[in-house]
């Protein structure tokens, strides 16, 4: 799997067995049905913020990115030549 060579799935792994470990620990008393409810919702509250920290990363990159690619004259262009709004995407064509 290469995905953006974060280490989130092996980190998942890791962080999973602490949280198996922990609630074990904290919770002797639950009954096995309880610890796994328990244990399935810390997941999908891990999953819910992985997945509204990358969305907002990619909009953020989504956002900055066209101020951040330098527009050039295209050549033979007129000297009063200025750059546009919706330039910047202008030169990978």
């Amino acid at each position: 799997m290469e995905g953006y060579q974060t280490f989130d799935a092996i980190g998942a792994v890791v962080v999973g067995g602490v949280i198996i470990v922990s609630v074990n620990i904290r919770y002797r008393q639950k009954t096995y049905i309880e610890k796994k409810d328990l244990i399935l919702k810390a997941g999908w509250l891990a999953g819910l913020a992985l997945f509204l920290i990358y969305m907002g990363l990619i909009l953020s990159g989504a956002l900055v990115t066209p101020f951040l690619i330098p527009t050039f004259p295209e050549p033979n262009s007129s000297p009063d030549w200025r750059p546009k709004p919706w330039a910047p995407m202008a030169i990978y064509s």
